[in-house]
C-alpha cells in the first residue's frame, strides 16, 4: 500500500486566482521570498535562515527554513514542515518503489488529481529535470471551504525521481502566499541530496496495560474484560424483513451469540431505526458504517464530504445523532471507512 493516501475533498474552482503569479514552469525569485518568511524566536535568540536536517531512516538531507516547525515523529512515513504563520505546510515522503515504476506510482497516486474529478482544477504539470534528476511537477487546486477563513486549498507537488525510490514534496498554502512559499520548497530541493537509508531501530512494544472497557446507557451497558475480546458481524440475513430468524439459526450453527451488529448507511438512507431498536432488544450493540456519498455504487463523484465541511448536511447529521442518542445505549460509529483502499470512493 502506497504510503502517500490522497483524500480529495473537492468542490468547483477558480482559476482565476494564481493565473496571473503562477506557473510550474518558471523560476521563483528565491532571494527575496526566503527572506519574507523568515522571522526571530520569542526568546530573542536569532533563528538560523537555514538548518541543515538528515533524515537517515528515509535516506536524504536537505535545508528546513530555522523558523519552520519541524515535525519528524513520522520519519519512515512523512515529515512535515510548518510555517510560523500557518500559511503553508510542506509534506516530503520517500516511496520504495519495489515491484513497480515511477510512472505507475505517480499515476495511480495522482489518478483523481489528474482526472480533475469533483471540481478538482489542475493548474499546470510537467517533467522539468532538477539538478539533473528526472521530476515530475503537478499544481492543482480545490474549491475554499466556505465556513473555513484560512482554508489552504492550493497544492504544489514536486516528485524527484531516483533509482528505486521517489521522493515528494507536496507544498499546502493558498493563491496569495504561493510565491513566497513556493521560494521556501524551491530551495529546500535544491538543496536535496540523497544518502543510503537506514533501518530504523527496532522499538520494542510497550507494556499492555489489561483494562476493562466499560460503557453504560440508560437501556444496556457494555463491558468488555480487559483479557478478552468481543466479536462483531456484518451478514445479511439480520436485516431480512422476516427478522432475525435466519441470523440465529447461523449463530446457532457457530455456537455463538455476536455482540456486536454492523450495519452500513448511505447519506442518501434515513437512519434505520427498525434495525437499530431490533439489535438491541436482543442485547447487542450497534456499529454504524456511515458512508459519505448520495448514491448507491462505486462512483467517485458521488462522494460528498466537500458539502459536509461546508455545512450543506448538518440538519441530516444532527437529526441522525439524535436518534443514536435516543437508543439510550452505546452505539459505535464508524465514518468514512477504509478511506486508503481504491475500492472505497
Amino acid at each position: 500500500m502506497f504510503k502517500r493516501i490522497h483524500f480529495c475533498i473537492i468542490l468547483c474552482l477558480c482559476l482565476t486566482l494564481i493565473t496571473n503569479n503562477c506557473s510550474l514552469g518558471k523560476e521563483y525569485n528565491t532571494d527575496s521570498k526566503i527572506a519574507a518568511a523568515m522571522t526571530v524566536s520569542t526568546d530573542k535568540t536569532p533563528v538560523p535562515e537555514w538548518m541543515e536536517y538528515i533524515n537517515t531512516i528515509d535516506g536524504y538531507q536537505i535545508e528546513v527554513p530555522g523558523a519552520w516547525a519541524l515535525d519528524s515523529s513520522k520519519t519512515g512515513t512523512v515529515t512535515r514542515l510548518s510555517a510560523a504563520d500557518r500559511m503553508a505546510i510542506i509534506d516530503i515522503f520517500a516511496q520504495p518503489l519495489k515491484n513497480i515504476d515511477a510512472n505507475e506510482y505517480l499515476n495511480y497516486s495522482n489518478l483523481h488529481i489528474i482526472n480533475q474529478e469533483q471540481g478538482l482544477k489542475v493548474i499546470e504539470q510537467n517533467w522539468e529535470p532538477i539538478k539533473n534528476l528526472q521530476a515530475y511537477h503537478i499544481m492543482w487546486q480545490r474549491p475554499k471551504i466556505a465556513n473555513h477563513s484560512n482554508d489552504l486549498n492550493l497544492y504544489r507537488e514536486i516528485d524527484l525521481i531516483l533509482p528505486g525510490t521517489v521522493y515528494t514534496f507536496i507544498l499546502k498554502t493558498n493563491a496569495e502566499h504561493l510565491d513566497q512559499y513556493s521560494a521556501v520548497m524551491n530551495h529546500i530541493i535544491q538543496t536535496f541530496k540523497a544518502q543510503p537509508p537506514e533501518q530504523p531501530i527496532e522499538k520494542k512494544p510497550p507494556t499492555a496495560i489489561l483494562k476493562d472497557i466499560r460503557l453504560a446507557g440508560e437501556k444496556m451497558s457494555l463491558n468488555i474484560p480487559g483479557d478478552q475480546m468481543m466479536f462483531g458481524i456484518f451478514n445479511q440475513t439480520f436485516f431480512l424483513p422476516e427478522g432475525t430468524g435466519p441470523f440465529k439459526k447461523y449463530e446457532e450453527s457457530l455456537g455463538y451469540k455476536f455482540e456486536f451488529i454492523m450495519t452500513y448507511m448511505d447519506f442518501w438512507q434515513d437512519f434505520p431505526q427498525e434495525v437499530v431498536d431490533r439489535a438491541y432488544s436482543e442485547g447487542r450493540v450497534m456499529m454504524l458504517t456511515w458512508q459519505p456519498r448520495m448514491k448507491t455504487g462505486l462512483n467517485p463523484n458521488s462522494v460528498i464530504i466537500p458539502d459536509i465541511i461546508n455545512g450543506d448536511y448538518d440538519a441530516y447529521i444532527k437529526d441522525c445523532v439524535k436518534r443514536m442518542k435516543a437508543t439510550q445505549a452505546p452505539v459505535f460509529l464508524r465514518f468514512g471507512n477504509e478511506m486508503n483502499g481504491d475500492y472505497i470512493p
